[in-house]
């Protein structure tokens, strides 16, 4: 919030703009022209984002404005896609077979039964590009359309937000490592920016 402030200030606008900075949850009775938020992870929908922005939507934003609510919320929309890929370091992070212990003593398993376990992370944040510079990592399908979402609709709650299920097909010969999930952000609308 002290950096909108700041930009607020150095644009002369801060006659006409007002920032607050506070959890739209905590707020009320209080009225907004216009939503601005940053709520977004790695994983683009965590942090209560469908919930927080609904809320916000239903109880703060003035309704009786000429300008649409979904040209006054930001961000506008976003869209989740995926890609199937092999990576070498991807599958060490899910195996414990490359660890080295002091003095080459120990074991990294509970029981003899652990080996087979193939159970890891199920999300991991990762920088692909770094990825496929150092271990030679791979796309193994084109990109997928996964998730398409909205910001400025009201009455939602997290367990609304619902993926679609869709094929992904290899388009490459090897082993899968994971799938790797990024998003598309629009910031406006297309009316406001086309």
């Amino acid at each position: 919030a002290s950096v909108a402030e700041m930009v607020v200030a150095d644009n002369n606008m801060s006659e006409t703009v007002q920032i607050v900075a506070a959890k739209s949850t905590d707020l009320d009775g209080f009225k907004a022209d216009m939503l601005v938020s940053e709520l977004l992870d790695s994983a683009l929908l965590g942090e209560s984002c469908a919930f927080s922005h609904s809320d916000a939507i239903e109880r703060l934003l003035v309704e009786d404005m000429v300008v649409p609510i979904e040209q006054r919320v930001i961000p506008h929309s976003a869209q989740i896609f995926g890609r199937l890929v092999q990576c070498s370091e991807m599958d060490n992070m899910h195996s414990v077979d490359n660890l080295r212990f002091a003095g080459g003593k120990g074991t990294p398993w509970r029981d003899k039964d652990s080996p087979q376990c193939s159970g890891g992370w199920p999300a991991i944040p990762v920088h692909w590009q770094r990825l496929q510079e150092r271990c030679n990592a791979k796309f193994m399908s084109e990109e997928a359309p996964l998730l398409s979402f909205e910001f400025f609709h009201s009455g939602l709650s997290d367990q609304e937000v619902v993926s679609v299920a869709t094929d992904i097909t290899a388009t490459e010969t090897g082993t899968m490592s994971g799938l790797l999930l990024y998003w598309r952000l629009d910031l406006l609308s297309p009316e406001v920016d086309p």
